[in-house]
């Protein structure tokens, strides 16, 4: 099955790949910037919110993904904007759905801080737009299986976390 993991700037991404890899996954590694670049084998650059970059990558890797891991939307990695924003959902969305081939890829989008999970860590009110993108992403690609993972990550908590992500995306 081929993975695409939308990988953040702490490195979890890269994390999670690497176990995703490890359990007999072959990961395609997106990185967030300017344009559509091939940056190795495995791993290109493309703008969040550019359909046309994610259709290019199909294109490129021969058709969709079996399922996408999405982290861009995790705490850290949302401060700056970086064109991360809601739409680069809906852009990736609407790109796998214009693939006939696409058979309900699950899309799982983690987040960290948009729901009350543990009842220690601070909501980032910044983050509720995702909910909304989640939502219209479904409903207008209903091809595809979105949802939404809010996690506490923390420090001391990624490889937990990498546990907890491998579980969700077990069936996939």
């Amino acid at each position: 099955k081929n993975w695409w993991v939308l990988v953040d700037k702490d490195g979890f991404g890269d994390e999670l790949a690497d176990a995703l890899e490890r359990n007999g996954r072959i990961v395609t590694r997106l990185h967030a910037g300017s344009g559509f670049t091939r940056e190795g084998p495995s791993s290109f650059i493309v703008s969040p919110d550019r359909q046309e970059d994610y259709s290019a990558l199909i294109e490129e890797a021969g058709g969709p993904p079996d399922a996408v891991v999405h982290l861009w939307r995790l705490a850290g990695n949302v401060e700056d904007g970086g064109g991360q924003d809601a739409s680069g959902l809906l852009a990736l969305a609407r790109a796998m759905h214009d693939h006939e081939e696409i058979k309900a890829p699950p899309v799982l989008v983690v987040s960290e801080g948009v729901h009350d999970v543990s009842g220690d860590e601070m909501l980032q009110p910044s983050q509720a737009s995702l909910l909304g993108a989640c939502a219209a992403a479904a409903k207008e690609s209903p091809k595809l299986s979105i949802r939404n993972l809010d996690v506490v990550a923390g420090a001391n908590g990624r490889q937990r976390l990498v546990k907890q992500l491998l579980k969700e995306t077990a069936n996939g």
